[in-house]
């Protein structure tokens, strides 16, 4: 049964999250297990069958290195359950760490024998070492328990191709794990809520960092370090289906174009370009990049805004596969950056759509004008993500792109301020083509970074209008001015005045910037401006009257 209260955050019986990208675990040589160390203890549990390899840290703890089958120096291959307990058995000894010299300390990934899938922490577990629990040691582990009340510390101990999916929390409250399936539950065995961010340095991104709360350390690194695995990817993907629910991103009245740019500007609004770090400075490298981050925690870098982007796509009804040649949406990697990449039909080229420079619907060269091709595209995914998803899909041909017959606008709201915007055909106002808050207010504000991180210092949005219509904008629910005849108006809206400025500015076809160069990093990579049914667009922008 779930509870939805518990001490400080509770126990988190971990199933589903990953952290860290990389390279196999490090498996030390037989011969160096032959020969032994004399400094590792060794303790047989008659009741689980199996013995526990184990070095003294302290007058009464340890450091847990290694669990095999019963009596034997390596692998357990007899176990596809297992629950270990806080102390070592017949001894003193409480389990406060785990993982020795960057092995797994289980290993159970033979083929021909049973391997584990469901494995309970310690409850004592203070910190888990570099590769713990890394997945080519243990590629069938689904489901991961631990008590994150005690842990101070978790480093990588997972890798991305881990299989973890379930996470349950252990309650001190009831004495009992609880699964972690849905975002109330994220958000309760998390608790975040009362945690306040303060700037850590600033220097290219935003970098925040939690202030006089380093009990929680354990619990945020332990974050970062499962946040590629698919309980982080599920978890993702239920926050946005929650999103969407709430923006009618998801309505099926809505064409394509249209829901994009919804959720575009969902992402651009909502999310701040940084990274988090934990009381001692050390930054949250994988969560940065994860779905999870700016869903949940509106926090995140280039990879995080097109990881996000593909999970809400995919909330809203957009055909979405494991195979990035069936779908209609997926990641690009560029130099030094990551963006999306969307399609109308099955068959048909990508247009660029890049939340994190602002750009929505560009056609593109990659490198040179002669090779306008996607080469390393993937999808982020519900699951273990894979490199053998790449594949090479061009793009729409920037000399021959008319998208629709419609026009390009740009909304830049720059005063600073909370403003609903609507655009719409002023001859026919229920035709709406934006309508939206600038700056919007979180729908949750006691949760951690809608709370505590402002939003990004940039509300501009950009979206397409009819060709065929006379566009009208509101702005604040004030009076409808009219885009085609009115060049400059002021407004008053809650005893603030604005002025609304409207430019026609013309499209530059041949090398619009479009890579956010990493520092020191060489820009490599240009982009088209879409190619609408004028050379030209309209650009707003909204200021305050001094």
């Amino acid at each position: 049964m779930k509870q939805t209260c518990r001490t400080r955050i509770g126990a988190l019986l971990l199933s589903g999250m990953l952290a860290t990208v990389g390279a196999a675990g490090m498996i030390p040589s037989l011969s160096a297990i032959a020969a032994g160390d004399p400094n590792e203890k060794t303790a047989d549990d008659l009741i689980n069958n199996v013995t526990y390899h184990y070095y003294i840290t302290g007058s009464d703890s340890c450091k847990l290195a290694r669990v095999t089958n019963l009596g034997e120096n390596w692998a357990l291959t007899t176990k596809s359950e297992l629950t270990i307990p806080s102390k070592i058995p017949n001894t003193n000894y409480t389990i406060k760490e785990l993982g020795h010299n960057g092995e797994a300390f289980i290993h159970s990934n033979n083929a021909n024998a049973t391997r584990l899938n469901d494995l309970t922490l310690p409850k004592t577990v203070e910190k888990i070492n570099d590769y713990a629990l890394w997945d080519t040691e243990l590629p069938n582990l689904e489901t991961l328990g631990i008590n994150l009340n005690k842990l101070k510390y978790c480093g990588n101990a997972f890798s991305s191709a881990s299989h973890v999916s379930t996470l349950n929390v252990f309650d001190y409250n009831t004495a009992d794990y609880n699964s972690v399936e849905t975002v109330e539950d994220f958000e309760t065995y998390f608790d975040l809520t009362n945690i306040k961010f303060k700037q850590y340095y600033a220097s290219g991104i935003d970098s925040y960092y939690i202030s006089n709360n380093a009990s929680l350390d354990g619990e945020l690194s332990f974050l970062n370090a499962i946040s590629k695995t698919p309980f982080s990817k599920q978890l993702a993907y239920k926050y946005a289906q929650k999103i969407a629910n709430e923006n009618n991103f998801n309505d099926p009245s809505l064409s394509k174009q249209k829901k994009l740019e919804m959720i575009f500007n969902y992402v651009r609004t909502h999310v701040r370009y940084s990274t988090l770090h934990t009381t001692t400075g050390a930054v949250m490298g994988n969560l940065k990049n994860s779905a999870l981050s700016p869903l949940a925690l509106n926090s995140g870098v280039c990879g995080g805004y097109a990881h996000e982007f593909e999970m809400l796509c995919r909330a809203s009804g957009f055909q979405i596969s494991n195979s990035p040649q069936d779908s209609e949406v997926i990641c690009i990697n560029l130099p030094s950056h990551v963006a999306n990449a969307v399609r109308f039909s099955p068959n048909g080229k990508y247009y660029i759509l890049d939340c994190t420079t602002e750009y929505f619907l560009m056609t593109g060269h990659y490198r040179n004008p002669a090779e306008a091709t996607l080469s390393t595209a993937y999808n982020y995914g519900l699951d273990v993500f894979t490199n053998s998803m790449t594949f090479t899909k061009e793009m729409v041909d920037p000399n021959h792109l008319n998208f629709g017959g419609d026009s390009y606008m740009i909304i830049d709201n720059q005063s600073g301020n909370d403003l609903s915007i609507e655009v719409f055909d002023k001859d026919y106002p229920s035709c709406i083509f934006a309508d939206y808050i600038s700056h919007k207010a979180p729908a949750n504000p006691g949760h951690v970074s809608r709370n505590i991180l402002q939003y990004h210092d940039s509300s501009k949005i950009c979206t397409y209008i009819s060709s065929y219509c006379y566009p009208a904008i509101k702005v604040g629910g004030g009076q409808t001015i009219d885009l085609t005849t009115t060049p400059l108006v002021s407004i008053t809206v809650n005893g603030q005045q604005y002025i609304v400025k409207k430019e026609i500015r013309n499209f530059d076809y041949a090398s619009t910037n479009f890579h956010r160069p990493a520092e020191n990093a060489t820009n490599l990579t240009q982009a088209q401006d879409p190619k609408v049914a004028y050379d030209n667009y309209y650009y707003i922008t909204i200021t305050k009257k001094k």
